[in-house]
């Protein structure tokens, strides 16, 4: 029976190897940027100018109309149904600059209305109103894992909750930080969709947990001779193929998505699904080879410190 308990030490070291590969991507680029992770529109303001173009359009063609026009970098994207509507968002504009992109827009595509009613497209993002939102999902990242520990250690009270509650939330928070290292090597923009899509792999990330959790629990009451890692090594493996089964079929779903996104050109989906994508791979490899291992040395140690104890607390004889 292959032992995953002596396996995941070495899962471990390499989640370790990330959390500092992670970390340096974080001071590297907060010393050399100032920025650790790259804030999209949404956090550090901006400007959104959203213009129904009436045809179908390219959106690297429209990103260099907008570099040429204004010399700003342009995240564009498809909006609408028929994919005629564009969305770009850029660092804060003049309103000199945005009416000259606007007049580029105009120009290109022929655009019936004029400036002034154009300029209406424009919307400022005030970057207090950024903070705010970057505040408010942090918050939401916290109060999400405290609920998580609260009530981890309440079902799995058997398992000594407190213990139990502490080593899944340590696999949502691993699952977080690979997330927000992936983005900051990347340099790839964080945004709202960004904050949803941790939220919804914390919730994923603890129900694949949990689904190990329940299976140690029912096998405390049955397989009593077994050692604390044989019975968490057997748990994970009887559990093993649902989760691999369960982790396949939602990346082929998300895949799927970014795919369609990608090919496309709709920004917003492949906004939410890249985060997704690799939450949910990181999302099972904690599940598996972080969260019940830490447990069982977590146990073990408690074990071991309760054997010292009570043999320190036995009468010497004379």
């Amino acid at each position: 029976m292959p032992n995953i308990i002596k396996f995941s030490k070495y899962c471990i070291i390499f989640s370790i190897i990330i959390t500092l590969v992670g970390i340096g991507a974080f001071v590297y680029h907060g010393m050399k940027t100032g920025d650790p992770v790259v804030m999209d529109i949404d956090f550090k303001g901006g400007n959104i100018i959203e213009v129904d173009i009436g045809q179908q359009f390219d959106n690297s063609e429209i990103a260099d109309l907008v570099k040429k026009a204004a010399d700003v970098d342009a995240v564009v994207q498809k909006l609408g149904a028929e994919q005629q509507k564009v969305s770009i968002k850029t660092s804060p504009l003049s309103t000199e600059n945005a009416n000259k992109i606007l007049s580029a827009l105009k120009e290109k595509y022929q655009l019936k209305e004029d400036i002034t009613k154009l300029a209406e497209k424009n919307q400022k993002v005030e970057p207090v109103i950024g903070k705010e939102i970057w505040n408010k999902g942090l918050m939401a990242m916290l109060v999400s894992s405290v609920l998580i520990l609260m009530y981890i250690a309440w079902r799995f009270r058997v398992m000594s909750g407190f213990s139990a509650g502490t080593t899944a939330v340590i696999a949502l928070l691993h699952d977080a930080f690979i997330m927000f290292t992936v983005y900051s090597l990347l340099r790839i923009p964080v945004n709202s969709s960004f904050i949803a899509a941790v939220l919804t792999i914390l919730g994923y990330s603890i129900n694949d947990t949990i689904i190990i959790y329940d299976r140690i629990r029912e096998n405390q009451n049955i397989l009593k001779k077994m050692t604390t890692e044989e019975l968490v090594n057997k748990s994970i493996l009887q559990t093993l193929t649902r989760s691999i089964n369960t982790v396949v079929a939602v990346l082929v779903c998300v895949v799927s998505l970014y795919v369609y996104g990608y090919i496309y050109g709709v920004q917003s989906i492949k906004e939410f699904t890249l985060p997704l994508i690799v939450g949910l791979v990181s999302g099972a490899y904690s599940s598996i080879f972080i969260a019940s291992p830490i447990w069982v040395w977590w146990k073990n140690a408690a074990n071991k410190a309760e054997v010292q104890k009570k043999k320190a607390a036995k009468p010497k004889m004379a």
